[in-house]
């Protein structure tokens, strides 16, 4: 008992789980349901010394002969100990950054990996805003794989691959939930789908949160195929309070991608801006099984097309799936061939309420541009759905231009306002 009294409080502990280990129908289990389960005090990107025994600790020498100690503790050691040991009760390890790691930073020198362990827990980083960057080439920050993940109050940035998932990559998230509340993703590069955040199945929340820089004009991130931002395969989507600025994609969705059936809810304020594609859509892309619904949010400002071709939807494109809306602005939104605001073709639905889209500009269909789709735009009783002073530059129909095969499919406008249009031709 002598040499118990004498040892710290936390080395005290880890004697004590040693003593179980040696009680005959007695199992150890780890610390948990307190404020944090493990502690980041450790800047460093060392492995976890022995992963799998409830201490994230990087030294395989502890003080003591077989008494873990707890420190030096890496995020990287952390999350290898949540993916590895299950909690008690199922419930999330909470991981927690120390403010001296939050001040310094932590720098990688491979990717994270949240999951692909012996029992993939769920965790809970609270990171307190400290910033993670990855500066070796040709590598993201976190993939996460086969599990639930919540990241809170965390910079992601340099991540930079040819492969899904410039900064974070969850390519098997089905049955599992990520949750982003107050994180940052900013300067991050995918060579192919979500320059930011690429996702396949499953839910992802977005809270509170920023895609790109907060400074206008230093750009954000960088999608070599779809999604600058996020590209969502078959996920459920919900972003709320977010701001998703100057990301860009090659291919379509300049700020979001939506395939494989996935659906996105887009409110709280969130602002879709200043993003491009060099294809379409240059806030918002979807395909045929895919449907969006964007309330009491603007998508503004942003391109698709930065050279002459068939580029289309500067805010939003759909081929064949559903948007839906209200309460929201989609202005000054630009493509170089068609709907400078809303591009949508292929028997796609498209129903906007109590809305306003305006200022936007293409060569044909400046404010909405539907070809084989189903148009509704309304405006409650003291409400109002205004499509004014649009322009499509070089053809028809400044503020909505309807086509396909004989007949068009109807639109249904009630109590829609439509003025200040321009269109070089057939109709303003």
């Amino acid at each position: 008992m002598s040499v118990l009294r004498a040892l710290p409080a936390a080395h005290l502990a880890a004697a004590l789980l040693l003593a179980a280990l040696l009680v005959p129908g007695i199992p150890p289990e780890p610390a948990h349901g307190s404020s944090h389960d493990f502690l980041v005090d450790d800047a460093g990107d060392a492995i976890d010394g022995d992963i799998g025994d409830g201490f994230c600790d990087t030294d395989p020498t502890p003080p003591l002969p077989d008494v873990p100690d707890g420190t030096p503790c890496t995020l990287r050691a952390a999350l290898q100990e949540a993916a590895n040991l299950a909690t008690p009760d199922g419930s999330p390890w909470v991981i927690a950054v120390d403010a001296p790691v939050v001040a310094s930073g932590i720098i990688l020198s491979t990717e994270l990996v949240a999951g692909a362990g012996a029992v993939n827990n769920p965790a809970r980083l609270e990171g307190g805003g400290v910033v993670v960057s990855q500066t070796t080439a040709g590598e993201r920050v976190m993939a996460v794989v086969d599990t639930s993940l919540t990241i809170i109050e965390t910079t992601f940035t340099g991540g930079a691959v040819p492969a899904p998932g410039g900064a974070v990559d969850a390519p098997v998230n089905a049955g599992h939930t990520l949750q982003f509340d107050r994180v940052v993703f900013d300067d991050n590069a995918s060579g192919a789908d979500g320059g930011g955040l690429h996702v396949v199945g499953g839910v992802v929340d977005v809270v509170a949160s920023r895609f790109g820089s907060a400074v206008i004009g230093l750009g954000g991130n960088d999608a070599g195929s779809s999604g600058g931002a996020i590209s969502c395969d078959g996920c459920v989507l919900d972003v709320s309070g977010t701001d998703f600025n100057e990301n860009h994609a090659t291919v379509s969705g300049g700020a979001i991608h939506l395939t494989g059936g996935a659906s996105a809810t887009i409110h709280g304020g969130t602002s879709i801006a200043r993003n491009t594609t060099d294809d379409d859509g240059g806030g918002i892309w979807l395909g045929a099984a895919d449907s969006v619904h964007v309330t009491g949010s603007r998508v503004v400002d942003n391109a698709a097309g930065v050279a002459a071709g068939t580029h289309h939807g500067g805010g939003i494109a759909v081929a064949g799936g559903t948007v839906t809306g209200d309460l929201s602005e989609i202005s000054g939104n630009t493509a170089i061939a068609f709907g400078g605001g809303i591009y949508a073709a292929d028997t796609s639905t498209v129903d906007i309420s109590d809305s306003t889209i305006a200022l936007n500009s293409a060569s044909e269909g400046g404010g909405i541009y539907a070809r084989g789709t189903t148009l509704s735009l309304s405006a409650a009783p003291t409400g109002s759905m205004d499509v004014l002073d649009n322009a499509a530059t070089s053809g028809r129909g400044g503020g909505m231009s309807l086509v396909g095969a004989s007949p068009v499919p109807p639109a249904s406008l009630v109590r829609v306002t439509v003025g200040g249009n321009s269109a070089a031709y057939g109709g303003g």
